[in-house]
């Protein structure tokens, strides 16, 4: 479930549809990039494909509204939407194009975008260039929208009222689709999707399922066997936890004549004390009091951290990873951080993400993966991985050849307090807010305002910094960000610098064209002009 809470002030990569979005602090929203479904939100729309014609320079999300003259005429007068506290996604993935919605403070709904289905729910099968209120809607604290996926069946949206009450809709061949309350429904306070399956929390802990994954979702029904419940995570088998610090897991169970789905949750018996748990497609993890790391489930890529490639039903504590402060499970490779500060790892060893050299592969080697003391944050791209340390030291893993398999201390860099990556370039901020960048610069990622001549590396003939290099970006910067050859910086005045790719109008600098390194528009960094007053409230991110 998505939360209204301040988000981090500039995320995100460049999507399938390069279209962005900045949710200032004043409550505004900025839009650039693809249109081709009005998605932008200022009255536009382009052709499919005619990227010419898209805005490369953030322009406001705008509303109509009436405004009356002196003499008494009304007339309509464009406004940018204000008051918006979320922004939130639907489609962008397989079939489906892209649909918008802001939630407000006033908690109200607004979408745009596509509507050949009738996805925005206002009961017309007409594109939105420009927000629309949702009729039906009010009061709404938060809204969540089905996972993007590649199948033809279209994705839910549900809306949750201040008082708990759910209303959801999603596209037809009708195309006539309005917001409807689910009855059946209560009190709920979160709601997790996940592989078809949708799980609704109730503010006195219980816990209601149901099937989205289909033509005929099924009716919403009480998982028994719960109360007292605290978090959820929606799955094939789904797993929540209890105030007691118990585990309990159902859904679908293998029988005799195939497999069949039960809504009669069981406690996971080997586990007690637990803190947190997650649901990573298939793989199970919960992290308890006492700092231990528990995994069953799917493993065939190494995720239960045994030292093998074998499924577990019966979950079992990996030792290795002693006592864990945080979690954070990936697809097919996890890390922990240890209550000491340092970095553990396992699982799929794609793009040398473990770090392992080529005779470590096969080995059992989990134990104190990257050899790091008071880790701070971790950052990873294209088979690289750069890591801060609470020291202000950064350290870096190379591209999955022996030689630079073990993190490298950076030694040209002190006194850092955050760090990205976007493919094979690094990036890092020093206490005194300026960034530094070293690595691939095949679209001038780099930032120093100097052409690089492309010389061999790993990756090719590419222009490259090894040596890290600062930016031509302001001191005064606060937080940073990188996506794919694209990267941000957030100055503590909320100005937004960026530099690199620019095919989609990433900049934001009205120019639209790859970059190449002598093409002076991405040379240097440079503030996106319409862009300010961005702050800890705020994000940028894309679709």
């Amino acid at each position: 479930m998505r939360q209204i809470l301040p988000r981090n002030p500039v995320s995100g990569h460049a999507g399938a549809s390069h279209t962005y979005f900045a949710l200032l602090r004043d409550g505004t929203v900025r839009s650039w990039g693809r249109n081709q479904y009005g998605q932008i939100g200022n009255g536009t729309r382009s052709g499919y494909g005619k990227t010419d014609a898209d805005p490369s320079v953030p322009t406001a999300v705008t509303i109509l509204a009436e405004k009356r003259s002196w003499f008494g005429k009304l007339s309509e007068v464009e406004r940018p939407l204000s008051d918006v506290v979320d922004v939130v996604i639907s489609g962008g993935g397989g079939y489906h194009p892209i649909s918008v919605y802001a939630l407000r403070k006033d908690g109200s709904v607004w979408g745009w975008g596509a509507n050949n289905a009738g996805q925005l729910g206002d009961g017309s099968t007409e594109v939105r260039s420009r927000p629309a209120q949702l009729g039906g809607l009010s009061g709404i604290v938060s809204l969540v929208a089905e996972p993007r996926m590649a199948s033809n069946i279209w994705p839910w949206m549900y809306a949750i009222t201040e008082a708990g009450a759910v209303w959801r809709w999603r596209p037809t061949q009708s195309g006539i689709a309005v917001p409807e309350p689910m009855a059946d429904l209560s009190g709920v306070r979160s709601i997790s999707i996940a592989e078809g399956c949708v799980l609704a929390l109730t503010a006195g802990g219980a816990v209601w399922n149901w099937d989205a994954g289909s033509l005929t979702p099924s009716s919403p029904a009480l998982v028994s066997g719960l109360d007292d419940t605290i978090a959820v995570a929606a799955g094939r088998r789904s797993i929540a936890l209890r105030s007691d610090g118990s585990v309990w897991m159902w859904g679908w169970e293998p029988t005799k004549l195939g497999s069949r789905y039960s809504r009669t949750a069981e406690r996971v018996e080997v586990v007690s004390g637990a803190t947190s748990v997650c649901n990573s497609l298939g793989t199970y993890f919960a992290v308890c009091e006492d700092g231990s790391v528990w995994a069953w489930g799917a493993g065939s890529r190494g995720q239960l951290g045994s030292g093998d490639g074998r499924h577990r039903l019966v979950p079992a504590v990996i030792d290795a990873v002693g006592n864990a402060a945080g979690l954070i499970a990936g697809h097919d490779t996890s890390f922990a951080i240890r209550s000491d500060g340092s970095l553990s790892a396992w699982g799929s060893n794609e793009f040398n993400k473990l770090a392992l050299t080529r005779e470590e592969e096969s080995e059992v080697v989990w134990d104190n993966l990257f050899a790091l003391r008071d880790v701070v944050s971790t950052a990873s791209g294209s088979g690289i991985t750069v890591t801060v340390t609470r020291d202000g030291a950064v350290w870096e893993t190379g591209s999955g050849n022996a030689d630079e398999s073990r993190p490298l201390r950076v030694g040209e860099l002190a006194d850092v307090t955050a760090v990205a990556a976007c493919r094979r370039t690094k990036f890092a901020l020093r206490e005194d807010g300026s960034v530094w960048a070293w690595g691939d610069s095949q679209r001038n990622e780099i930032g120093d305002g100097t052409i690089l001549v492309p010389g061999p590396s790993l990756s090719g003939m590419v222009a490259q910094r090894l040596v890290p290099t600062r930016t031509q970006v302001p001191f005064g910067t606060v937080a940073i960000a990188a996506g794919d050859h694209t990267a941000y910086a957030l100055q503590r005045d909320g100005t937004v610098w960026a530099w690199g790719n620019n095919e989609s109008g990433q900049l934001g600098n009205g120019a639209r064209r790859e970059l190449s390194t002598f093409d002076s528009h991405g040379l240097s960094p440079a503030p996106i002009a319409s862009l300010s007053e961005v702050g800890t409230a705020a994000r940028i991110g894309d679709i």
